[in-house]
């Protein structure tokens, strides 16, 4: 896969987030400074949390149909937000999340003179989270489960191509997938953390039939496709409210 300009701006920004939040953990925890002290302050990850992220999403589909096989990529920003519950037991962090977010994906590809267009507005996920929290305040995490997401896909055949053919109305379907990943994530306070995050989601083939007209044949086709994610985000956690702390 080759990465446009704007993917590795977004993959470097990541990058260089979670960078940033090592070496802020690590100055700081040398420092005396009161910040510094908070950051030494041991933090409990258990408890509900909610918040918002934004971040960069790279499609890369795959149309089959009568034995041809066309790739389409497209990429877009995304913006959304989640909620969750974590349980902690020494260093071992696990819970579950679940997020939605919006994107505005549209791109088009010329295959032997057929235009595939395809669409991507909105993914969701359910998912587990396991981490072990390697600093007081700084949690290394893998995720994995449930992936969802609305994309919508059309063939825009020419009849030069075929015959005298008028295409299809285009495909919309909440596809169903699975979605792997981690992250990091550093405690800023007891009551906000902040993240950085990448997860691949695939989601499989489907299979669809083209009418084509007026001789009134199906064609089938298959359409699948990956998706590959980054983002950053910032979490509110209840858990001292919850049990009462400051």
């Amino acid at each position: 896969m080759k990465l446009s300009r704007t993917a590795r701006w977004a993959l470097f920004g990541v990058s260089a987030m979670a960078l940033s939040l090592g070496v802020a953990v690590s100055d700081q925890a040398r420092a005396g400074s009161l910040f510094g002290d908070m950051l030494n302050a041991p933090h409990d990850w258990s408890g509900p949390y909610i918040g918002g992220q934004a971040g960069y999403v790279h499609a890369d589909a795959v149309y089959q149909a009568g034995g041809v096989e066309a790739d389409v990529n497209g990429e877009s920003f995304l913006g959304g937000g989640h909620i969750g519950y974590n349980w902690q037991n020494g260093d071992v962090v696990f819970g579950v999340i679940a997020d939605a977010n919006f994107a505005n994906m549209n791109n088009t590809n010329l295959v032997l003179g057929v235009a595939i267009d395809v669409e991507i507005d909105f993914t969701a996920s359910l998912r587990g989270k396991f981490g072990i929290a390697v600093t007081d305040r700084v949690l290394l995490y893998a995720t994995g489960g449930l992936a969802i997401a609305e994309a919508d896909h059309a063939i825009n055949t020419p009849a030069a191509v075929f015959g005298p053919i008028v295409t299809h109305t285009p495909f919309s379907n909440t596809h169903l997938g699975f979605t792997a990943g981690g992250g990091i994530e550093m405690a800023i306070t007891e009551w906000i953390s902040a993240f950085v995050e990448y997860r691949l989601s695939q989601y499989g083939g489907e299979s669809h039939g083209t009418k084509i007209i007026p001789g009134g044949t199906v064609l089938p086709h298959d359409f699948g496709f990956t998706t590959h994610q980054v983002q950053a985000g910032l979490s509110i956690h209840f858990n001292s409210w919850l049990s009462g702390g400051s």
